[in-house]
């Protein structure tokens, strides 16, 4: 039988933080992994990892499906019993959208919303989609993008892949069935970074 070694370090330091995306919201779900010691991240998007031993060079990584999470080197000093990490997904989509107006829409008119995917993060974002949720009130006229392709049916767009500091356009033309103020909502996923990502 295998002698087991039971004389490996146990400190009675703390690595601790907080996860969230690019809009703010918190990440929960996430498995952070420091020295073979792993942590879960709460619905806050908080995570801490005890028995680290100071005076100690570590590597945090971090993993869940859909993100990918850059691993960070953390030095555990002897002057605090906590040292906060700070990790962030490294696909940021950022979703804009501009209408060709601010009025009041007349009735039997048409509009147009052009949309603005971004890359913001550190690496090449995949299976991009883009969805529209018509606002009440209104028929499409046309969904059009020169960087992938778009379904009137579904009103959606698969957009091609962005490397970092890429975007790609979508411009979405509505008729208004009656007048008045309308308020559009769009979403956007993607591999890495699936959680909606929604403008209005």
């Amino acid at each position: 039988m295998d002698a087991v070694d039971e004389t490996a370090p146990v400190g009675d330091r703390t690595a601790h933080g907080t996860l969230r995306d690019d809009q703010g919201n918190p990440i929960a779900g996430v498995t952070l992994e420091i020295d073979g010691k792993t942590a879960t991240t709460d619905a806050l998007g908080n995570w801490e990892i005890n028995g680290l031993v100071d005076e100690t060079t570590y590597t945090v990584t971090a993993r869940k499906d859909g993100y990918t999470f850059a691993p960070t080197t953390v030095d555990i000093g002897n002057e605090t019993l906590m040292t906060e990490v700070t990790i962030a997904a490294l696909t940021t989509l950022k979703l804009t959208a501009k209408p060709d107006t601010w009025k009041a829409i007349g009735q039997g008119e048409n509009f147009t919303y052009t949309f603005t995917v971004t890359n913001g993060g550190q690496q090449t974002a995949t299976g991009i989609t883009l969805t529209e949720q018509l606002p009440a009130g209104t028929t499409l006229v046309t969904l059009i993008t020169h960087d992938g392709t778009c379904d009137p049916a579904t009103t959606s767009c698969t957009l091609s892949d962005l490397t970092p500091g890429a975007t790609a356009t979508v411009t979405l033309t509505l008729k208004a069935l009656e007048g008045g103020t309308l308020k559009n909502v769009a979403g956007l996923t993607s591999t890495e970074y699936p959680v909606d990502v929604q403008t209005s």
